[in-house]
């Protein structure tokens, strides 16, 4: 079992062979492995089949493996994310979220030699490690006018190499003829990517909540009235994908009437002290569209502050529309806000409306950037999916700072009253405190473009073009693009 709760483990099938299975406490898949079934073998005991030994927390599994011949091997199987397309010339394109601090793998069928691009608004690539067990592990990597020799496994770090800010693209070449012909390390080529913008990403986060705990101490506070509660669980075990990790936050209203909140106080209070502007984002899911009637409600997130008196009130409270899936923003919610406000001159409670649907049956990624002020130098920006819902400045956040030991804090809910459907619940992952907004990392889009022949020229054959060199050897291959390429110079960035 690895850090993020999944388990690699061996089950016997009807045969009695062992095969890989891995999954978390919701569900399990096994790993097929070509090869790794047949009849038992001549010493009357072995049967083909797999059985794993490790998982690392990037989710790949090491073991033995025992083929259909009754030969013995290890293997290392990747969870990697499979081609979307196709391009033009031939290449691989991808479609990947990225996160911060945590690899991507991306795979396509072997072959003698790749170029790999970014996508038109990715960020940089940062390292690149490169698959065990491919031919005789070794490869040429060639980057602008510089060509290094690389081994499988071996993390390269392109900003250690001189490319300071990452790079856009890079050659992955002379991979040994001999791995194409293997019948089963000829189908993947899985690379592992890290990204610039991940790690920048994450020197500006504050707190993060991913539940991958498995409980909610990563959180402050869990606030229950009536019938409601908030739980965590895994996304298998409720019939939804994952997002972050194996575990996510559940929300419900399971009566009439009720509410649950989760808050975190230490970050959030000490910048809305400061005056520091921050972010606050999440993911949320929901299964189904939420209605109600006229004289019920329902509050999914609020920013909330505590009076000269330490008597807290909900301020600004993100609710939802009694139908339509619409939201509003709403001040001063429960009337308990700074009387004068949002704006100056202005009192009462407000609401602000967006047309904008929230989707449901998908995860969905809100953002909010809050300026903390209890005057009118306060803002707050709310984007759905990257588009803006509401936009506010100009106005209060908070009430003044007087020595409260809490000033502001956030909630994620799941307030209400007469909802439709009942139980109505929805699941949360990845909460974010930042200094910056979180999408920096956003998905990798770019490709995977194989050669299809290799001369060591400066333009080497890809999948649509063919070349006038003759194919050379992989020895001759390292020998012209280490020799050609070779640049003491510092790379400029």
């Amino acid at each position: 079992i690895n850090d993020s709760g999944l388990i690699a483990a061996a089950v016997y099938d009807a045969t009695g062979a062992t095969q890989t299975y891995v999954g978390t406490s919701g569900g399990f898949q096994q790993i097929s492995v070509p090869g790794s079934t047949g009849p038992r073998c001549p010493d009357g005991f072995t049967l083909p089949g797999t059985f794993p030994e490790h998982i690392n927390n990037a989710g790949q599994v090491a073991g033995l493996l025992t083929d259909s011949a009754c030969n013995f091997h290890g293997f290392i199987a990747t969870p990697a994310s499979l081609p979307t397309g196709t391009t033009r010339n031939g290449a691989y394109t991808f479609s990947v979220d990225l996160a911060a601090n945590a690899p991507i793998f991306i795979s396509a069928p072997t072959a003698i030699g790749y170029d790999y691009a970014l996508g038109e608004h990715d960020p940089r690539f940062a390292s690149v490690r490169l698959p065990l067990g491919i031919g005789n592990n070794k490869f040429i990597l060639v980057v602008r006018r510089k060509a290094f020799a690389v081994n499988a496994g071996q993390l390269f770090d392109f900003r250690a190499h001189g490319f300071k800010k990452g790079v856009e693209a890079f050659r992955v070449a002379c991979i040994d003829p001999a791995a194409r012909l293997h019948p089963v390390n000829s189908l993947a080529f899985p690379t592992e990517l890290t990204f610039v913008a991940q790690e920048s990403q994450a020197a500006q986060v504050q707190w993060r909540a991913g539940m991958e705990t498995r409980d909610l101490s990563e959180w402050s506070e869990k606030v229950n009235t009536d019938s409601a509660d908030t739980t965590v669980v895994t996304a298998a075990g409720v019939g939804i994908p994952p997002r972050g990790g194996s575990w996510v936050m559940k929300q419900a209203v399971t009566g009439p009437a009720g509410g649950t909140r989760m808050s975190r106080y230490p970050e959030i209070d000490a910048l809305a002290k400061a005056g520091t502007t921050f972010y606050y984002s999440w993911w949320n899911f929901f299964p189904t569209t939420i209605s109600f009637g006229e004289s019920d409600f329902y509050n999914h997130w609020q920013i909330a502050s505590n009076d000269a008196s330490n008597n807290g009130a909900p301020i600004w409270a993100l609710v939802f529309d009694g139908s339509g899936n619409t939201m509003q923003l709403l001040w001063s919610p429960n009337r308990l806000a700074p009387a004068n406000g949002p704006h100056d001159g202005e009192t009462g409670k407000r609401a602000y409306t967006s047309s904008m649907a929230v989707p449901t049956n998908q995860w969905e990624f809100f953002e909010v950037m809050i300026t903390p002020r209890s005057d009118f130098t306060g803002a707050i920006k709310i984007w759905l999916n990257g588009q803006v819902l509401f936009d506010l400045s100009d106005i209060k956040t908070q009430f003044p700072y007087v020595g409260q030991r809490i000033l502001t804090w956030v909630t994620n809910n799941a307030y209400g009253s007469g909802l439709t459907p009942t139980p109505y619940v929805h699941y949360i992952d990845d909460v974010t405190v930042s200094l910056g907004r979180m999408p920096k990392a956003g998905k990798f889009t770019g490709t995977q473009r194989p050669l299809i022949r290799v001369t060591g020229e400066e333009e080497d054959a890809d999948s649509s073009r063919h070349g006038t060199g003759e194919p050379i050897s992989q020895a001759e291959c390292r020998r012209r693009l280490l020799s050609r390429h070779h640049d003491d110079r510092e790379a400029d960035d």
